[in-house]
């Protein structure tokens, strides 16, 4: 008895090895011998499973063309799912064929939440697989549902217990606001490719409501210039609030936070790339720029002792270059100020206050405003003289 166990344990020791050299006649001649191809490895994994990691097809192949082998073991994850985030495509489909062939089709909820992972972890190659067999990009992971007598199988059983774990948080939340919260670029940019995705589902918040919130900057700037290039006219008008009148307060939520960023370099950073992007001139939602100005620099005024509102400096330095054809500097408003009155009295009366960091830097930087308009107010006032 104890020679054949020792048999036995020498010749799958054997296919273990030949399987890690990417020895296929070894792989063969140990099978032939009664090598036990659904064995564990010391850490658990299937035999198979070791195999799709280490990519070697023609030994998968070898593997999967045996009848006994099991692709699914009760506790273990089931094969099907380490081919879906293996690089190999032929390794995949061969899994894929012999899991339906031994389990019948998947169900739609179980490959939903291999797309849910498969966005968790990043991987561009799942997602692409699994949008290929159907699964909807817009899905959302809803919570734990009842278990009907077709799901009632051991096939992904390790998969719902995973997803639960990862889905605590995000019931009901959109597979892109999850990619953007994660800020899984390569996935984000996958899911933004797609003809099919809704950048807004009923019952969530906008795609770039949720990139404003993000620490990848890359992830931010994706999203927005997705936002930019379609979000329809009739939206115009509240998607600019929604972006740069609220990008201080998603600063100053961020300095407030002692786990994650970015801090208000990357907000003055992300100023400058809506106002440079190529479409930014369409989205003003005020009848003309100068009122828009007018109205950030109050904001600017009344916020200043907040972070993130130095970021206003940025925008409105480059409105001022924009779109300085149209801006009319000589206009007044029901105070009788115009945009250079305005900010001269908001210098001098700082001169007078308390002298505060806060105090200081707005002046700096309201002096820096105003010299950009008297310089605009020079030229234009020399282009009428010419005329």
């Amino acid at each position: 008895m104890d020679k054949e166990k020792n048999i036995k344990d020498t010749v799958n020791k054997i296919l273990i090895t030949a399987i890690q050299d990417h020895n296929i006649e070894l792989v063969r001649s140990a099978i032939k011998d009664g090598a036990n191809i659904n064995m564990k490895l010391n850490n658990g994994m299937c035999l198979i499973d070791f195999a799709i990691i280490l990519g070697n097809e023609e030994i998968c192949n070898e593997l999967l063309n045996q009848q006994n082998l099991l692709l699914e073991q009760e506790g273990y994850t089931p094969t099907f799912v380490t081919a879906l985030f293996s690089p190999n495509e032929n390794i995949f489909q061969k899994v894929m064929n012999k899991t339906i062939e031994q389990k019948g089709n998947f169900t739609t909820d179980q490959l939903n939440k291999l797309f849910y992972k498969s966005v968790k972890l990043n991987s561009v190659t799942a997602a692409k697989r699994l949008v290929d067999l159907g699964v909807d990009v817009n899905i959302k992971i809803k919570g734990k549902k009842q278990k009907t007598e077709k799901d009632n199988n051991p096939l992904f059983s390790m998969i719902d217990q995973q997803v639960d774990q990862f889905k605590e948080f995000e019931s009901y939340k959109p597979m892109l606001e999850v990619a953007i919260n994660d800020g899984n670029f390569e996935i984000c940019e996958f899911l933004l490719n797609n003809k099919n995705i809704k950048l807004q589902q009923p019952k969530t918040i906008h795609a770039l409501s949720a990139a404003e919130m993000s620490s990848n900057d890359k992830v931010y700037k994706l999203v927005l210039d997705k936002t930019l290039n379609e979000v329809p006219d009739i939206e115009k008008t509240n998607f600019l609030y929604d972006t740069l009148l609220l990008l201080p307060m998603t600063a100053q939520n961020y300095a407030n936070s002692k786990t994650f960023g970015p801090y208000i370099e990357n907000v003055i950073e992300r100023a400058k790339f809506i106002t440079n992007h190529k479409n930014f001139s369409s989205i003003n939602p005020y009848n003309n720029e100068t009122d828009f100005i007018y109205d950030l620099i109050q904001s600017y005024y009344s916020r200043k002792h907040e972070i993130g509102y130095c970021c206003y400096e940025d925008v409105i330095l480059a409105l001022l270059t924009e779109h300085k054809e149209t801006i009319d500097l000589n206009k007044t408003y029901p105070n009788g100020q115009t945009l250079e009155s305005l900010l001269t009295n908001m210098i001098n009366h700082l001169s007078k206050e308390q002298n505060t960091s806060e105090n200081t830097k707005f002046i700096k930087s309201a002096n820096k405003i105003l010299d950009n308009i008297k310089e605009l107010v020079k030229e234009k006032n020399q282009q009428t003289d010419k005329q």
